[in-house]
Order: C-alpha cells, then sequence, then structure tokens
C-alpha cells in the first residue's frame, strides 16, 4: 500500500473539525467527531501495516508483527511511567 490520497484527506478534514471546534466556531460543535474519525483512520493505516509484516514473514518471534507485539506495551508502559513521576513526584 502506497501513499493514499483519500487517506489523507480524510485526516485533513477531521483534523480542520477539531481546529474549527477549539475556535468556536458556529456548527461545529461536535469536534469529538473529528477525534473519532482520526483515531479510526490511523488504526486501518496500523492494522494494514502489521497485515503487510504478517504477510511478508512467518509470523514467527523474530517478525515485525511479534517486535510490535512485544516492544509496543513495553514503551507504552515506560512513557506511563515516566508521566506518572513527572507528575507526582
Amino acid at each position: 500500500m502506497g501513499f493514499r490520497h483519500d487517506i489523507n484527506g480524510l485526516r485533513a478534514i477531521a483534523v480542520i473539525a477539531v481546529v474549527l471546534f477549539h475556535f468556536q466556531v458556529p456548527g461545529f460543535g461536535a469536534g469529538y467527531l473529528g477525534v473519532d474519525i482520526f483515531f479510526v483512520i490511523s488504526g486501518f493505516l496500523m492494522a494494514a501495516i502489521l497485515m503487510r509484516g504478517l504477510d511478508a514473514d512467518s509470523g514467527g518471534a523474530g517478525s515485525s508483527c511479534g517486535r510490535f507485539m512485544w516492544h509496543g506495551p513495553v514503551v507504552l508502559f515506560r512513557r506511563c511511567w515516566c508521566s506518572y513521576r513527572s507528575c507526582c513526584s
């Protein structure tokens, strides 16, 4: 999957909706809808990247999906721990 202009356009619309909501432009009272759209598009892109990695690999522990499934939670835990320590110390 190469660069998709249609998905990039949808992401731009979602970001614009959120920005207009924060500037309190009349008619844009549902800024959270833009955030939801952005998350759905991001999830689609991440799933496509993972599926492409599974197709390329055997799916073992050394695969890109296996590395993602291990390192993703580790990085998330580290970031949460650092945020907790900086806020609550």
